[in-house]
């Protein structure tokens, strides 16, 4: 079922963006925890570490995002292929494919920019115990090494990374990404089945949904109405999705 392969791929996607987070916080514990604690050039040292790590998540991730959008968007293509029962375009066309490499574009991006959030997050969270330890030290008149275990015994806290959007609204960085990816691969599922219908000279789609196992017509737009339903019909954890219109709309 469609809904359930995009939130799958969007589950994965998650999960590798977890180890990265993962691998940041052992980095912040380790800085936490170093000799050099407070020292100028650790600040920076702890930021080049960090990319290196991102550097790393980024070549594994773009393989794995190219192979699923591609995946998702030839299964698309297929279905409406069928529906269709067309003998024509047996492959994605040129603007279609331009469109998959735009989404994938964007994704990168709007992860990357998370990335560039959650380091600098990183980093300031550090250099604010820097001078809660300083706080700590002259309050407590104990040496700089005291300070910092009694802040790391009296603090066990793990780093949290979010999203703050526009409103001030914290969502986890896992959450954040696991709903971009869905979204974008909803997206070109979606928009694919619009270049199949528009090449085949329809202008209408069905909206579909999975209801209990069951994929159910709700719906029916005009495909050039697309761009002003998206957000309402297809959100990121929305069973929603379109499909050609081969029967009237069930009420």
């Amino acid at each position: 079922m469609i809904p359930h392969r995009l939130s799958e791929a969007a589950d994965q996607a998650a999960r590798r963006y977890d180890h990265l987070a993962q691998t940041f916080s052992a980095l912040y514990k380790t800085a936490l925890m170093s000799a050099e604690f407070g020292y100028a050039g650790q600040s920076q040292k702890l930021f080049a570490e960090a990319y290196d790590a991102a550097e790393m998540y980024f070549e594994r991730d773009k393989e794995a995002m190219a192979d699923v959008a591609v995946e998702i968007a030839e299964a698309a293509h297929q279905r409406a292929i069928v529906n269709l029962r067309s003998v024509d375009a047996e492959s994605l066309s040129d603007a279609a494919l331009a469109h998959v490499s735009e989404t994938q574009t964007y994704l990168s991006n709007e992860i990357a920019a998370q990335v560039h959030r959650d380091i600098a997050h990183m980093r300031f969270q550090l250099q604010r115990v820097v001078l809660d330890v300083g706080m700590i030290a002259r309050t407590r008149n104990v040496n700089s090494r005291a300070a910092q275990m009694a802040y790391v015994v009296a603090n066990p806290h793990e780093l949290e990374l979010h999203f703050v959007d526009r409103r001030g609204r914290r969502t986890p960085t896992r959450t954040f990404i696991r709903s971009i990816y869905r979204q974008a691969l909803l997206s070109i599922h979606n928009e694919t089945t619009l270049h199949v219908i528009a090449d085949h000279g329809l202008e209408h789609a069905a909206v579909k949904k999975l209801e209990d196992g069951v994929e159910k017509i709700t719906d029916r737009i005009n495909i050039n109405d697309y761009a002003a339903v998206r957000d309402h019909l297809f959100h990121p954890n929305a069973n929603s999705y379109l499909d050609v219109e081969i029967d009237d709309v069930s009420a």
